[in-house]
């Protein structure tokens, strides 16, 4: 299988304000656009009821990431890999 086009990197954070000024400030990225979504269909697409979800797209030399907050359902961090 080859790899055709790589869009974006999806990265989870716990604090968005926090990442935001780490890979802009300290990495260099630049702000894009952010998006903030709730309930349907993004509840379904990702498999969690009343999901809240903030995503914050950044890019520096071509490479774009999306930081990827979750504040519904809250979520605490158990060392084991996620879905």
């Amino acid at each position: 299988m080859s790899l055709l086009r790589l869009t974006h990197i999806g990265l989870c954070v716990s604090d968005c304000e926090r990442s935001l000024q780490f890979y802009r400030d300290v990495l260099g990225f630049r702000y894009l656009s952010e998006l903030q979504l709730a309930g349907e269909p993004s509840s379904t697409l990702l498999q969690l009821p009343d999901v809240e979800l903030r995503a914050i797209y950044l890019e520096r030399d071509g490479t774009r990431i999306e930081l990827l907050h979750y504040p519904v359902p809250v979520i605490r961090a158990t060392g084991r890999r996620a879905r």
